[in-house]
C-alpha cells in the first residue's frame, strides 16, 4: 500500500491550481487594418515617447463600444489616456505621437482581436528605419483578456532577444 498517494494528490492539485492562477488569461490576436476601418469614438492609450529613441513608444485605440477594457502592464509615468476622442481625431493623434524618433519611417496599423475574433481595438506602432535600430518593427506587444480587462505587454526588443517571428532580411 502506497502511503504517499493521496499527500502527492493533494500537492499535485496545489501544484496546478497555483500555476492556473499565474497565467495571464486568453492571448488575443492582432491582424492587418486599414484607417477606413476606424469609426465612432475610442480611449487612446499613448505609450511611451518618454525621450527621442525610445523603443516602447506605441498607441493603442480602444473602441468604446466594446466591453473590453485595455491596461497596460506599465509604469503609469510610461503613458497617459485620453478617453472619448473621435476615430478621425485618434488616429490623428496616435500618428503624431509614434514619430519621436528620429529613425521613425511610418505607421502600422492593426486590429485588435477580442475572443469570438471581434476587433476590440487597435495597435499603431511605428516602424523604423533599419539604420536605426537594425530591425524595422522593435516591439513585442501581447495582450491577454481576463473577464473584461485586455492587459497589454510592451517589450522592446534588441538584437539580442529578437523574436525568430521577426526579420529585418538580413539573415542577422
Amino acid at each position: 500500500m502506497n502511503m504517499l498517494t493521496p499527500a502527492t494528490s493533494v500537492l499535485s492539485l496545489l501544484l496546478s491550481l497555483t500555476l492556473i492562477s499565474c497565467t495571464p488569461g486568453l492571448r488575443l490576436d492582432t491582424t492587418r487594418a486599414e484607417e477606413s476601418a476606424l469609426s465612432g469614438t475610442y480611449t487612446l492609450i499613448l505609450h511611451g515617447c518618454s525621450y527621442g529613441n525610445d523603443t516602447s513608444t506605441i498607441a493603442f485605440l480602444q473602441q468604446e463600444n466594446q466591453p473590453y477594457t485595455f491596461a497596460p502592464a506599465s509604469p503609469a509615468f510610461q503613458f497617459r489616456v485620453e478617453e472619448g476622442v473621435p476615430a478621425a481625431a485618434a488616429l490623428a493623434k496616435a500618428q503624431e505621437f509614434i514619430n519621436c524618433s528620429a529613425h521613425y519611417q511610418r505607421p502600422q496599423l492593426r486590429a485588435i482581436l477580442g475572443p469570438q475574433s471581434e476587433v476590440i481595438g487597435y495597435e499603431l506602432r511605428p516602424i523604423y528605419r533599419l539604420s536605426g535600430f537594425g530591425m524595422p518593427d522593435v516591439l513585442n506587444v501581447a495582450y491577454y483578456v481576463d473577464g473584461q480587462q485586455v492587459r497589454i505587454y510592451v517589450t522592446p526588443m534588441n538584437r539580442e532577444n529578437d523574436g525568430e517571428d521577426r526579420d529585418d532580411g538580413r539573415g542577422l
